[in-house]
Order: C-alpha cells, then structure tokens, then sequence
C-alpha cells in the first residue's frame, strides 16, 4: 500500500471546533493522504491532518502552554465546517 501526501490550507471563517480544540476564524497548515492500495485502485477518501504552530495554539483559549498540535481534520472537512486549499 503506498500513500499519497500533500500540503493544504485550511479556511476557518468562523470559530469552528477541531478535534475538540475551537480554533479561532483563520488559515492553519497541514496534509492529505490518500491511501492507494496498488497502481490500478482508486485512491481511498481523504484524510486530513492540521498541524498547529505554537502561534496558531497561542491564539485558541486554554491551550496556552503547548508548544503546537497535530489534529484530525477529516470529519470537519467532510461536514463542510473547513474548507482545503
């Protein structure tokens, strides 16, 4: 199985919960992976991983002591709630 990657941007133009962290209106960094089972499938659904810079974290409320986060974008993704770029 190999798997595909790419870096995306993402949209929040509301506060919006991520991952149980509500993350304030912004752009945030992170990837997509696709799965590929061998040459000839199709990719299998996208998912999505936002990595938070310990600026981002320093602007989301109660989490002023981390240093960053990798969080589970896929089900705000899929709900409408974060638009990729």
């Amino acid at each position: 199985m190999t798997v595909e990657t790419r870096s995306v941007t993402f949209i929040i133009s509301a506060e919006t919960k991520v991952d149980g962290i509500v993350l304030p209106p912004g752009k945030y960094h992170g990837i997509e992976r696709r799965w590929h089972s061998n040459e000839d499938e199709a990719p299998t659904a996208s998912e999505y991983q936002m990595n938070l810079t310990e600026e981002d974290v320093r602007r989301v409320r109660g989490l002023k002591s981390f240093h960053g986060a990798i969080i589970d974008a896929t089900p705000n993704v899929k709900d409408g709630s974060l638009k990729v770029f």
